[in-house]
């Protein structure tokens, strides 16, 4: 009778492992997705970078000497400028708060060659030493304005070379990026900035990825403000290791950091 019970037991017990195997199985856990928290990261600290740019150059003019400029603009950062080299030094120190809620330090070098919204001006962005929440980003961002004199919504070419993201953990992921954005501005008070175009580098886990935009992506200048600097609309493909493809999808707009990751039919909502 004890030797009938026992066998019970262990079946009813290997059919509990069977399917709670089974059930893993059907679900994303935070390694398969992690690619896309990866992607989302980098592509929101040099977009953050992107406006720093753009801030320093349209402020230039208001910042020669090493003005610092007001807590909207740069935070605790000072800026200087020199007119003759066209060159900006962008210096959060040892620690500067950001309105984003984020700690910078270290130093932005912009170089540009004419004003932001100027059809052929050329931003060039170089980093030292430069820490967002004492992750390392490293890299040389350029910013070529390609607008079209009958086009109403500035347009631009934006390139990435030597891009790396170094973690506290030692861990570190690069990136390239040859992209087209269009700065919208229809409505002044909710400036929008649309990507698309591709990126490639080496993941957080060592393998060599790509990814394509397939839907552009939307940053909104406010929700950046808000330290919502990821996408909030938009789709892309991320192939992170041979036949492993995942598809990101970012949200409906809105200022938030949801995106619906799917991998071979299965799907996650994550938080970015």
């Amino acid at each position: 009778m004890k030797k009938h019970f026992s066998n019970h037991l262990f079946f009813g017990l290997s059919i509990l492992l069977i399917c709670s195997s089974c059930e893993k199985e059907d679900e994303l856990d935070a390694k398969d997705v992690a690619p896309a928290m990866v992607e989302a990261e980098m592509e929101g600290e040099f977009t953050s970078i992107d406006q720093f740019s753009y801030l320093g150059v349209q402020y230039s003019t208001t910042a020669e000497g090493g003005k610092m400029l007001g807590q909207n603009t740069f935070g605790c950062a000072v800026v200087s400028v020199d007119q003759t080299a066209k060159m900006i030094t962008i210096d959060f120190g040892v620690g500067c708060l950001g309105q984003d809620g984020r700690t910078r330090r270290g130093k932005l070098f912009v170089h540009f060659t004419d004003r932001y919204f100027t059809s052929g001006a050329v931003i060039t962005t170089t980093t030292e030493d430069f820490f967002v929440n004492d992750i390392s980003v490293e890299g040389t961002r350029v910013v070529t304005n390609i607008t079209q004199p009958d086009t109403s919504i500035p347009q631009f070419r934006v390139e990435l070379t030597g891009g790396k993201i170094t973690w506290l953990d030692g861990s570190f992921a690069t990136r390239e990026v040859l992209y087209t954005r269009k700065w919208d501005a229809t409505d002044a008070s909710d400036i929008k900035l649309i990507f698309d175009g591709v990126a490639n580098g080496i993941n957080r886990e060592g393998f060599t990825y790509k990814s394509m935009i397939v839907t552009p992506l939307v940053f909104r200048a406010g929700c950046m403000g808000e330290g919502v600097n990821v996408p909030v609309r938009g789709s892309l493909i991320i192939e992170a290791k041979e036949n492993y493809t995942i598809i990101v999808e970012y949200g409906l707009g809105v200022c938030d950091r949801s995106a619906v990751v799917t991998i071979n039919s299965l799907s996650r909502e994550i938080t970015l």
